[in-house]
């Protein structure tokens, strides 16, 4: 391909304003023409390329000298041509600006630990409390494994950062969490450090598109098995509500409450044991529950409350609870709580196992029965379903911003009917050793 010869570049006249003509096709080479205020104009050999690279890149300019001065001969274009494709070719390997070529790129001071101190304030106003305390765990885990005193600088692509998150990955991965290979911890520990390197790059920590764990990993969950929770079937059940009632492992009338509570309201165990007295509206018989609470999953922007309707049996199980714990903030309260100030969450699924069924039904898996049954034997509608076991599919897409719809009396409906039929098949709400409140 022909360059631009010496000649025609003479040849061009000083324009108001600045017009770039190509030396070189597709080189991304110009002579920059400018009329200044004296003399006939100055002609600049200007690179232009675009930087960072990819959608959110710009056009920046390189200067390789002035014609006539830096530059006079065909030699000295051809030898312009190549020191450009030398800055480009440099630009694309390392990730640095063209302004870097041929000096030291700065680095930054700042390090891991202080990365990631200021990460979690931030992160701390956008998710719940029980969220920001699990990412805290995960970056505690994390900064054991690089140290705080780490360059975040070390961690860009150009500088090996890459490697470093696929030793990172990989060395988790091989631990154990819950008895269980730790394949979707590790994974999701890659995804919470990119998280904290956007943050980075968001404050001028780190450059664009220097953020090494932006990809997902070829192996990242390769040999997870989700295992999905044991459930009952139908026909199982009254061997299930007997043996509740039979309470074979003698436990605590605090913990039978709670489990049954929890099998007639559809909602999460997380959300059960931390009920609040404050949240009952005895005026329009519901529970009204904050969106922030542990387990419910809603963002904390969305300000929707979870609506649970009380039946006649939720109720004669409140009573019983008041004369238990009428006096204290929790409906589940118990002395004994160490990591809790109510009822810990694994007490219904411990429960459970005592009595006999562990594999063959547990808390969440409580759910699938839930829904099963509800559409199977009640021909519940499984958008009323949905809704009353805590999600919210109808607040999705373009015309869920505009449904507010609670569906409440339907709602109320299925829970009279799934109450009455837990009933039916052999849970008591009225047990002798049970003081009940008219």
């Amino acid at each position: 391909m022909k360059i631009l010869s010496p000649s025609k570049i003479n040849a061009l006249k000083p324009t108001k304003g600045r017009k770039p003509t190509s030396i070189l096709r597709g080189s991304g080479l110009y002579v920059i023409t400018e009329k200044e205020s004296k003399g006939d104009g100055c002609k600049r050999i200007v690179g232009q390329t675009q930087f960072p690279r990819g959608r959110k890149g710009k056009t920046v300019d390189v200067p390789l000298g002035v014609w006539g001065k830096d530059v006079k001969t065909t030699e000295d274009l051809h030898g312009i041509i190549r020191k450009w494709m030398e800055i480009k070719f440099w630009c694309k390997n390392t990730g640095y600006h063209p302004k870097y070529y041929g000096t030291e790129p700065p680095k930054s001071t700042k390090r891991l630990g202080e990365l990631v101190e200021s990460f979690l304030v931030y992160h701390k106003l956008k998710v719940k409390e029980i969220s920001w305390k699990t990412s805290q765990g995960r970056l505690v885990q994390i900064l054991e494994y690089f140290g705080e005193d780490r360059l975040i600088s070390d961690f860009e692509l150009r500088n090996g950062g890459r490697e470093r998150i696929v030793q990172m990955h990989d060395h988790l991965r091989k631990g154990r969490r819950y008895g269980k290979p730790a394949i979707e911890h590790a994974g999701k520990c890659r995804r919470l450090i990119k998280q904290v390197f956007n943050f980075a790059i968001d404050r001028g920590w780190m450059d664009e598109n220097q953020n090494p764990a932006e990809r997902k990993l070829m192996n990242e969950g390769l040999g997870h098995v989700k295992g999905g929770h044991p459930y009952l079937s139908y026909k199982e059940l009254r061997e299930f509500l007997n043996s509740i009632e039979e309470n074979p492992s003698n436990s605590y009338v605090l913990t039978r409450l709670l489990t049954k509570f929890y099998l007639l309201s559809c909602i999460r165990v997380s959300v059960i044991v931390s009920l609040e007295w404050d949240w009952f509206d005895s005026e329009n018989n519901v529970w009204k529950i904050p969106p922030e609470t542990r387990g419910l999953k809603r963002k904390r922007d969305k300000g929707d409350p979870h609506i649970i309707p009380v039946t006649p049996e939720m109720k004669l199980i409140m009573n019983q609870l008041r004369e238990i714990n009428g006096s204290k903030k929790y409906v589940f309260y118990t002395p004994e709580g160490k990591k809790y100030p109510h009822a810990n969450p694994e007490t219904i699924n411990a429960h459970i196992k005592r009595l006999g069924f562990g594999g063959r039904q547990n808390a969440h898996g409580w759910r699938d029965v839930v829904v099963t049954v509800g559409q199977e034997v009640g021909k519940f509608d499984r958008d009323i379903i949905q809704r009353q076991i805590g999600h919210t599919e109808h607040k999705r897409g373009a015309i869920g911003s505009y449904d507010n719809s609670e569906k409440l009396d339907e709602r109320r409906k299925f829970l009279e009917w799934w109450n009455q039929e837990l009933v039916r098949l052999g849970m008591r709400v009225t047990e002798k050793e049970f003081v009940v409140i008219e």
